[in-house]
């Protein structure tokens, strides 16, 4: 593919049957998920109505978490259909590695200052499975770049409102 994106990758090795996205698109993918769900999904900052965690424990002791407007932030983010179950996966394991309160804290540094406090293995346990559920590294440049104008306005130039979401 000759795209003429900031997000190309110019790895000869990336030009097999596979064609996985290379390391630095991969990093960049995976620091606009952090981003995304930190601002849009914990945060409270987003152009939606204030979203909740919900979280249950049933008399079975299974534990339920529900995310308030997850579906419209995985639409308005335009996640591919084939990657919204493991962005759903990775939102609930990312609020409770790193806490609801601590993303909404770090909302003013973009989001993401709370990330690098986790070690690189736990920021790859997280964010991969998106990664890969995206696909070739052909589509995941079509959502970076698909992207880019919503991520400059929504998650470089956003300061977090003064409204705070507490959970539920």
């Amino acid at each position: 593919s000759t795209h003429n994106s900031p997000h190309q990758t110019s790895n000869p090795a990336n030009n097999n049957t596979n064609n996985k996205p290379g390391l630095a698109l991969r990093s960049m993918v995976k620091e606009r998920l952090a981003q995304i769900i930190a601002l849009e999904i914990a945060g409270g900052s987003n152009s939606f109505s204030c979203p909740t965690v919900k979280v249950e424990i049933t008399q079975n002791n299974t534990i339920t978490v529900t995310l308030g407007m997850l579906k419209e932030v995985m639409e308005k983010w335009l996640i591919p259909r084939r990657a919204r179950n493991a962005f759903r996966i990775a939102a609930v394991k990312a609020i409770m590695y790193v806490g609801e309160n601590s993303l909404k804290e770090c909302s003013n540094d973009n989001g993401f200052g709370v990330f690098y406090e986790l070690t690189p293995d736990e920021f790859a346990i997280l964010f991969n499975p998106v990664v890969v559920a995206m696909g070739s590294e052909e589509t995941v440049t079509a959502w970076m770049v698909g992207t880019d104008i919503l991520a400059e306005t929504e998650l470089v130039s956003r300061h977090r409102s003064d409204s705070v979401c507490d959970i539920v």
